[in-house]
């Protein structure tokens, strides 16, 4: 687990590990398009996935291109942060899919949120009630019955 706090040298995983993943990425395709409702709908998002990752991916290596291009700060403390971005190791990438990814989410409750609230106010009758009440009736206590 901690091997790479002793060992900075990448290795790329063996063919079989590889050939692993890439049939357990391809399974979880199939079986989201597979018991999808819309199969086409579920195709598209899947492609959409993969290159959001893609570009999310990218756009990691350029902040990580950028901040190594940057001219060295005379504040160790600037020049040590910019650094980290670019480091060997470094969780930019990680940090950019993970920011990107929230982004995304938020984005999506905000639209499903507005299209909700546009199909309620489009359903209302003109006017309609602010409130309700329910009344509940308290419950019967039962009768006695005259069994002597």
């Amino acid at each position: 687990m901690f091997r790479e706090a002793v060992s900075a040298e990448w290795h790329r995983p063996r063919w079989r590990t590889l050939a692993l993943m890439a049939a357990v990425i391809a399974l979880l395709i199939a079986v989201v398009i597979g018991l999808a409702f819309d199969k086409r709908v579920a195709a598209m998002f899947v492609g959409s996935s993969v290159v959001v990752f893609g570009l999310l991916r990218g756009i990691a290596a350029a902040v990580m291109g950028l901040a190594r291009r940057l001219p060295r700060s005379r504040f160790p403390m600037l020049r040590l942060a910019i650094s980290n971005i670019y480091r060997p190791g470094a969780l930019t990438p990680s940090v950019v899919l993970s920011l990107g990814l929230g982004l995304a989410v938020l984005v999506t409750i905000t639209q499903i949120d507005g299209n909700l609230r546009r199909q309620f106010l489009a359903a209302l009758p003109e006017r309609a009630p602010s409130f309700f009440f329910i009344d509940i009736p308290p419950p019967r206590t039962p009768i006695a019955s005259a069994t002597s």
